[in-house]
Parts: structure tokens; C-alpha cells; sequence
């Protein structure tokens, strides 16, 4: 990034004086990550364009990946505790002629989109599907795959790849959680080989 670019994202966090500039920054690379999660980067310009509800979610998972247990708490030093910060900075961005918008795009796309203390808890992200293309969705339900399996996937078969992260217990997942349980029998005295 340039400093004129550094320079004028300062003056923008100034001037609007609740969210600092770390804040603005995040949303230029939470940008980034989801024109690239959602297969756009060799588009043009105007085809590039992502709305308020898929940025928020892209927001979302950058966040997970980058901050980790830590994101509601950075999101709170920076001033931002719920969607409708994200999308006031984007408009702080659009009317600074930092960041562009088209015509249908409005600050309430960004309003209530998910609740931060469910979407940041980190430790109720067990296993963590990606945000999936009408594609993606398509083709595995095409692959049958999913038929007769519990919660619709086998997480060793085709939906392995659409699971962005497991916290915990991959057996557990998958089904009877072998580690956990043998260790259970062990420690209450069972003789386990």
C-alpha cells in the first residue's frame, strides 16, 4: 500500500472519529480475501463487485483465519461491535472515493447480517463449512454423496473439501470420538489395548 493510500485512510478514521484505522485496513484485506474465495480476481473491475451480505461473511471467516479467539476483542479496540460498523466504514471508504459502490448498494445491507457473539465464538466453531457457491452447492448435491449421512456430509468423502477448519475431535466429527472415549475407559479403570 502506498503512504498516500496509508495517508488518506488516516484521514478518513480522523475525520469519522469511531473506528480506527487498523479497522479500515482490515476491511481493504477482508476485501481481498473474498474477491478471492469467491473466484472473481481475474474479473474486471465491474464484475468484481462484492455486496454488503458476502463481504460481511467474507469479513467473517479473514477474521477467524487471521485474529482467531482474539477477533471480537481486536473488532472492539477498533470501535466496531456489529455489521453495521463494517458497513459504515465501507461508506466512510465510498464517499472518500477510496472504495467504490454501485448503485443498489445501501448501509442497511450491512445491518444485522449475524450476531458477533455467535459468529466470533470461537469456541462453538467445531468444524466450519466454507461459504459455499451456488456451484459448489449444486455439485455436491449432484454427487449424491450426502444421502444417508448424518447431518448431510461424510467428512471423509467430497465435503472434506468444503470444511474451512475442525477444532476438537476429528474422530468426534466423523462420529464416535475414539481418542476421547478410550481415554475415558482408561482412566476409569478399564484395560484398553
Amino acid at each position: 500500500m502506498s503512504d498516500k493510500f496509508l495517508t488518506d485512510i488516516e484521514e478518513v478514521a480522523e475525520r469519522d472519529g469511531r473506528y480506527k484505522k487498523e479497522a479500515y485496513l482490515f476491511i481493504y484485506e477482508a476485501l481481498q480475501y473474498t474477491v478471492e474465495k469467491l473466484g472473481k480476481t481475474g474479473l474486471p473491475n465491474e464484475q468484481r463487485h462484492i455486496c454488503g451480505r458476502n463481504l460481511l461473511f467474507g469479513i467473517s471467516e479473514f477474521a477467524m483465519d487471521q485474529l482467531g479467539p482474539m477477533a471480537r476483542s481486536v473488532f472492539s479496540h477498533w470501535g466496531v461491535a456489529e455489521t453495521r460498523d463494517f458497513g459504515e466504514i465501507v461508506f466512510n471508504l465510498v464517499e472518500s472515493e477510496l472504495m467504490s459502490k454501485t448503485d443498489d448498494d445501501r448501509i442497511e445491507d450491512f445491518i444485522g447480517v449475524y450476531d458477533f457473539a455467535e459468529e466470533f465464538d470461537w469456541k462453538k466453531r467445531r468444524s466450519n463449512f466454507k461459504r459455499l457457491s451456488a456451484e459448489e452447492i449444486d455439485a455436491y448435491l449432484a454427487s449424491g454423496e450426502w444421502e444417508g449421512k448424518a447431518g448431510g456430509y461424510a467428512i471423509q468423502g467430497l465435503a472434506e473439501g468444503l470444511i474451512s477448519r475442525i477444532q476438537g475431535s476429528h474422530s468426534g466429527v466423523v462420529g464416535l470420538p475414539l481418542y476421547e472415549t478410550r481415554a475415558l475407559l482408561k482412566s476409569a479403570g478399564f484395560q484398553i489395548v
